[in-house]
């Protein structure tokens, strides 16, 4: 296939559409149970075998497989962007709190200006693994340094890709930056699929004070005129929108449709929806509204 590809589907009722057709993929033997774990493994044994020597087109089982691995892959980085963001609201809400606690007694010549220079990289992670998930469900998986993305209707629909958007199963930098995940998200929502949530330029900033925080040696130890904590107060409601969007798609994607097989999404899904609203409600009482 030449030229460059795009996302199949485009749309978000389309990525609904398609797990329903690929729920045939989940074992209905309860001996042989299709575990969240092995959906999340599932794309490292794809990618060996489109590297073997000589490869067999991808059976239509394997290629439904990813279909539900990219589900649940984004489930599970928007989970561990949630549990996150929670240590880093109760470590703010510490921090805010010291000034009556018997600890702060014990460091009282310290500055808490000066103590959480770090708490803008841990925001940093959140979103990065928010990121993680916009771009799973939408059929865009990064495994062994490389992408795997959901590019066409035809067998195999998932295919290795470079930067370029052109197949390339060849094509490894070794690791992939964290700039180059960004551009790809910001460019996949500005031109292929408009209904994952845009990034505000808080959130952009990100990556800034984060790269600021740990490479600009000459800025440390020196006064400060911005307090941290403070700053990521002003990115949470941010953080959290774009958060609540993308469990919003991921949840629409598999409510109110039965799933009769070892594998039920919806059982994933639910307690990830009460738990944020948990979340939600302790960022607001950190941070205010």
């Amino acid at each position: 296939m030449n030229g460059p590809l795009r996302l199949v589907p485009s749309r978000k009722l389309e990525v609904a559409s398609l797990l329903q057709q690929s729920y045939e993929c989940i074992s209905d033997d309860p001996e042989w149970k299709t575990t969240a774990k092995r959906l999340r493994d599932h794309p490292t044994y794809y990618l060996k075998r489109l590297q073997e020597t000589h490869p067999k087109p991808p059976s239509e089982h394997l290629q439904r497989m990813m279909d539900w691995a990219s589900w649940e892959i984004a489930r599970s980085a928007l989970d561990e962007s949630i549990k996150n963001s929670v240590g880093l609201l109760l470590y703010i809400d510490r921090i805010d709190r010291l000034a009556n606690d018997e600890l702060g007694a014990v460091i009282k010549s310290f500055n808490t200006r000066y103590i959480s220079n770090f708490v803008p990289g841990v925001l940093y992670i959140c979103h990065l693994h928010s990121v993680y998930a916009g771009l799973a469900f939408a059929g865009f998986l990064i495994r062994n340094a490389k992408f795997v993305v959901r590019v066409t209707d035809r067998s195999p629909r998932w295919r290795c890709i470079n930067e370029s958007w052109v197949e390339d199963l060849g094509h490894n930098t070794g690791r992939k930056p964290h700039a180059g995940v960004f551009k790809q998200y910001d460019g996949i929502q500005g031109h292929q699929t408009k209904w994952l949530p845009q990034r505000s330029d808080n959130l952009k900033k990100l990556k800034e004070i984060r790269e600021t925080m740990t490479y600009k040696t000459e800025r440390m130890g020196g006064w400060q005129a911005t307090d941290t904590i403070q700053e990521v107060k002003s990115v949470v409601p941010d953080h959290l929108d774009f958060q609540e969007a993308i469990l919003d798609l991921l949840c629409r994607a598999v409510e109110g449709r039965q799933w009769d097989r070892t594998y039920d999404p919806s059982a994933r899904a639910s307690p990830l929806r009460s738990r944020f609203e948990e979340y939600k409600n302790l960022a607001i009482s950190i941070t205010g509204p």
